[in-house]
């Protein structure tokens, strides 16, 4: 839900804005799978993150299928080269990433799914060459519940599983939610924090969690804060869970120096976190962001780069980012020489940050094009993501070689 009021000024270091473009990198795009419509698997491929499993198989989702609904697929890799297909779910719509337990156990959200058609957790569990689905909880507007869960989850050590509701809880905003496993096998969820439009809580949380060492969580809201646009916060357990909000992001009219509606995770990296947002910047074509770590429960957040949309530069990301030998990589939805999404790489030198454009869609060699989900480093060093395109036109997963 989307709201576009902007105002108050931010003072941001602007160095860090004037970044020195690097040459392009001649990165090559292949597309490994393209999804076949209606008449044959699935469409629309919106996962966050594809998942790889040890095997080297990975795991995704698209939002449509012949069944009306979506699915959840298995991509597994040939002997003799190629990738073999396997619809292993039908649900109503997963547009999330997948997480997968030691025991090769999946788990993910369906938007529009369970009892009550509000949404669900579920579990996809390996029976020899077919998977069973177990719905874990199904989400309900009771006026405690969330409702409309998109992001996906996470899992801690102990294998309990956190995530975000767009909306629903008792202001109707969306939910942070935990499902613990008991012992007699039955799943419990609990609400750890209702997110309200006070005026200084976020509202809309679209982005996967992340969880520090101590067991602290860290997300994003799409809308809210101070200024309207987008926070990122922090969840802390003691005798209950509290919220800190890292930072309100900003706009200021014709020219926003600050980033605005993130719309995915955030990451560590060094201590810090790293996102994207969605809009905003000095070019409203959205940034990717710092937030640093003082030590003393402080942070301080600066814009590390702002999509252009000049030719080359990309615009509006709507995923999150990955991080490789320090250098971080992501997709933008939009952009680049074609207008249809980059892949980009920022790597840091001191303070100073510079982008390097690894691939503009569409290019020779690939059909894919208008990434929304983010990217993973699999066992070959390439990078491995979805977009839509592909021969059919109606969704790929492809790989990037740098």
């Amino acid at each position: 839900m989307p709201n576009h009021k902007y105002s108050r000024t931010l003072s941001i270091t602007v160095a860090l804005l004037m970044l020195t473009a690097a040459p392009r990198l001649r990165a090559q795009a292949n597309v490994i799978y393209s999804f076949g419509g209606y008449s044959t698997d699935g469409e629309t491929p919106y996962t966050t993150y594809l998942l790889a499993d040890s095997a080297g198989n990975l795991y995704g989702t698209t939002t449509e299928s012949i069944s009306s609904g979506g699915t959840v697929f298995e991509l597994s890799p040939q002997t003799l080269g190629g990738w073999s297909e396997q619809i292993i779910a039908y649900l109503s719509s997963p547009q999330s990433n997948l997480v997968m337990d030691g025991a090769g156990n999946i788990y993910g959200v369906d938007t529009f799914g369970g009892d009550y058609r509000y949404g669900d957790v579920f579990e996809l569990s390996p029976l020899g060459a077919t998977w069973n689905l177990t719905l874990l909880h199904s989400f309900r507007p009771n006026g405690h519940d969330g409702i409309f869960p998109e992001s996906g989850l996470i899992m801690d050590a102990a294998g309990n599983l956190y995530g975000v509701t767009s909306t629903g809880g008792s202001s109707n905003e969306g939910t942070v939610f935990e499902i613990t496993k008991g012992s007699g096998g039955t799943w419990t969820e609990k609400i750890l924090h209702n997110f309200s439009n006070d005026g200084t809580d976020g509202i809309n949380p679209n982005g996967i969690l992340a969880m520090d060492a101590s067991g602290n969580l860290y997300g994003t809201a799409y809308n809210g804060g101070t200024w309207g646009v987008g926070i990122v916060f922090e969840l802390t357990s003691n005798s209950g869970w509290s919220e800190t909000i890292l930072h309100a992001f900003t706009y200021t009219g014709t020219a926003p120096m600050d980033g605005a509606n993130p719309n995915a995770n955030v990451i560590f990296f060094n201590g810090n976190l790293y996102g994207t947002t969605y809009e905003g910047g000095p070019h409203n074509n959205g940034t990717v962001f710092q937030l640093i770590h003082h030590g003393n429960g402080t942070w301080s957040e600066s814009v590390i780069h702002a999509f252009n949309q000049n030719g080359i530069d990309g615009a509006t990301p709507r995923a999150g980012l990955a991080l490789v030998d320090g250098t971080l990589y992501g997709t933008t939805s939009a952009g680049g020489s074609a207008y249809a999404g980059t892949v980009f790489g920022l790597s840091h030198h001191g303070t100073a940050w510079t982008e390097s454009y690894l691939y503009s869609f569409p290019e020779a060699g690939t059909g894919a094009e208008f990434p929304s989900g983010g990217l993973i480093l699999y066992s070959d060093g390439n990078l491995y993501g979805t977009a839509q395109g592909g021969a059919n036109g109606v969704g790929s997963v492809y790989e990037i070689a740098p």
